[in-house]
């Protein structure tokens, strides 16, 4: 492979590989701020009415 050829190479695998670091931190960054909100929502009756049940079979 050339110089020239190689240093193409590099320029277009660097320029892939930033753009999936790109989507992977936007990713994790979606899941953390769902998760954040998931944990600090009031829960509902439905969920509740939901996790009063399963309590009540674990016995």
């Amino acid at each position: 492979m050339s110089p020239l050829t190689g240093a193409i190479a590099t320029f277009i695998a660097a320029w892939v590989a930033r753009d999936v670091c790109d989507i992977i931190v936007a990713a994790v960054t979606a899941l953390i701020v769902t998760a954040r909100r998931s944990a600090t929502r009031p829960r509902t009756t439905a969920t509740t009415d939901c996790l009063a049940l399963l309590n009540n079979n674990d016995s």
